[in-house]
């Protein structure tokens, strides 16, 4: 072998470490995971008060986020969704939730888990009975909001 042989299979290791490496980063870079809880109440000691959604937030990535709004969004159909992710122009209907504007602006850590309690109107329950009703977040690591498709079921 000569000396270029070994420059060249040096090379091959340094790159091949460094394509995984930065796949590993790429992958790990930020993971967010949602969850939406409707119908839940806030029991104190001898009232009950009105049923609220819960938002929970865990940052599962390696860089801060910044939560900027807690939204939803209404289609009349799961086609439609789909319709708009592929068109400019957009047939769903958002809506924002600003209760505690303090609560909302929050940077979420590396392994941190956010709260957040939204009221549970009757007519988000009309939404998620008869249309198609998504709840979630905007984020400051992607111009993509995160949404989960949620049915809320009266008792």
């Amino acid at each position: 072998m000569t000396f270029t042989d070994w420059i060249a299979i040096y090379a091959a290791f340094v790159s091949t470490a460094t394509a995984i490496e930065q796949l590993i980063r790429w992958r790990t870079r930020h993971s967010v995971k949602l969850s939406c809880r409707p119908n839940m109440v806030i029991v104190s000691s001898n009232t009950i008060s009105q049923k609220h959604i819960n938002f929970s937030v865990i940052n599962r990535g390696e860089t801060s986020i910044k939560i900027t709004q807690v939204l939803g969004c209404v289609w009349d159909t799961h086609c439609s969704r789909l319709r708009d992710r592929f068109s400019k122009e957009k047939r769903g209907k958002y809506f924002i939730f600003n209760i505690d504007p303090n609560k909302i602006n929050k940077v979420i850590n590396p392994g941190e888990t956010w709260e957040y309690i939204a009221p549970q109107t009757e007519e988000l329950e009309e939404w998620a009975s008869k249309r198609c009703l998504y709840l979630g977040i905007s984020h400051s690591m992607s111009d993509q909001h995160i949404l989960k498709h949620i049915k809320i079921r009266k008792k």
